[in-house]
């Protein structure tokens, strides 16, 4: 079987990460992974493809962008970039096209004019209208099957476009590498393990989705809580487009003077600053697989997380996390204040964390089930009626 991933996006990533580890455990089974992305800003991703020794071509694919300009060249080139992609499937003998992302719909469009199947990878909960009817129109005629991210990410789709409970439809999360996410393999980071008291950290691109202006507020709030030391780190990096939002939260500090709040920026050693805290917070709007709340714990670390994708669900029944509304800073700082004040037990909430990041969120694990989703879709072996019964049986 020889299967082509596709992004768009080539600038680094939780899905770029999953491309790379799944396509290279994919290879040791005989399924060969083609990975086609754009040439541009994407130096790193290149690197990882080269040390797994995965086939990759580089090729012009733009980026839908609301920059009038990129837009522009979008919308002009995208007939070419189709037929492009239309004849790599065709000369690379490809049985399998896996497109990331609802807005990647190049490769869909393009597999529908050869015998290859099409895969659509949702990995969001919200886009706007538009995106939708698009996707209902793209999902009736070209389409051969769906990947979610979340049970949460099917709810929102389903509503909106029926035509996904015809197609054959699968939930795989956001993969990690568990060998690199182990507790005690690395030196904590420094910087974080030599600052006093207790030390709370969140991970991901400084913007509104990640929910920052909850952390921040929160750690306000937290000050009255406790009068534990406590500092909170901020890892990520504050993109051109996103400067405005993050003045916005050094405005924030300033009017409640935080100043237990520090803005690392961009950092490759995330595993180093996993180990060096004390409790992981994801404090995001929308997510629909957070995969820094899955290698957190696979790090055995406490993790608090808002209420988004099926973090919720498996909290509860697996009893590794605590989880809050969104959108709720006294929420987070109430439910950190217990975990901190000692009322809730630090190692009844991490214990099994490790365990359950093995068992769902392994890159073995998640390279199975692509395994036998791509299968399914070559040997036709899909029942609509079961198909929708066993969504309708998800908690």
């Amino acid at each position: 079987m020889r299967v082509l991933n596709i992004t768009e996006e080539g600038r680094g990533g939780g899905p770029l990460n999953r491309i790379v580890d799944v396509g290279a455990n994919l290879k040791k089974k005989g399924i060969e992974t083609v990975v086609l992305y754009p040439k541009g800003s994407s130096e790193t991703f290149q690197n990882n493809l080269r040390d797994k020794k995965l086939e990759h071509r580089p090729i012009r694919l733009n980026r839908l962008s609301r920059e009038k300009k990129q837009l522009l060249k979008y919308i002009f080139n995208f007939p070419f970039e189709v037929l492009h992609i239309r004849s790599i499937i065709k000369k690379e003998k490809i049985d399998v096209v896996h497109c990331n992302g609802p807005w990647q719909v190049k490769g869909i469009i393009a597999a529908g004019f050869t015998k290859a199947k099409s895969v659509w990878h949702l990995n969001d909960t919200y886009q706007p209208r538009s995106i939708q009817i698009m996707l209902n129109f793209l999902l009736r005629f070209f389409a051969d099957g769906i990947i979610v991210a979340s049970s949460r990410t099917f709810e929102f789709y389903s509503k909106n476009c029926q035509e996904l409970l015809k197609k054959p439809a699968v939930m795989i999360n956001a993969a990690i590498n568990i060998n690199k996410f182990t507790p005690g393999n690395v030196t904590p980071d420094p910087e974080i393990a030599d600052t006093p008291g207790i030390k709370i950290a969140t991970l991901g691109n400084i913007n509104p989705n990640k929910g920052y202006d909850t952390f921040v507020r929160a750690s306000h709030h937290l000050s009255k809580l406790t009068d534990k030391k406590i500092t909170f780190f901020a890892v990520g990096p504050v993109l051109e487009s996103q400067k405005k939002y993050y003045e916005g939260l050094e405005k924030i500090c300033q009017e409640h003077n935080i100043e237990n709040i520090r803005f690392l920026g961009f950092r490759k050693d995330v595993v180093e600053i996993l180990e060096a805290i004390d409790i992981y917070v994801c404090s995001s709007d929308f997510e629909a697989s957070p995969i820094s709340v899955w290698e957190a714990l696979s790090m055995g670390k406490t993790v608090v997380s808002t209420d988004v994708g099926d973090v919720k669900n498996y909290f509860s029944a697996n009893h590794c996390g605590a989880v809050v509304p969104t959108q709720d800073p006294k929420a987070l700082a109430e439910c950190l204040a217990k975990l901190i004040n000692g009322k809730k037990d630090l190692k009844l909430v991490n214990e099994k964390a490790r365990k359950f990041a093995i068992e769902h969120f392994s890159i073995e694990h998640i390279s199975l089930i692509h395994e036998h989703f791509y299968k399914t879709l070559l040997n036709e072996d899909f029942d609509y009626n079961n198909n929708i019964q066993q969504w309708k049986n998800r908690p």
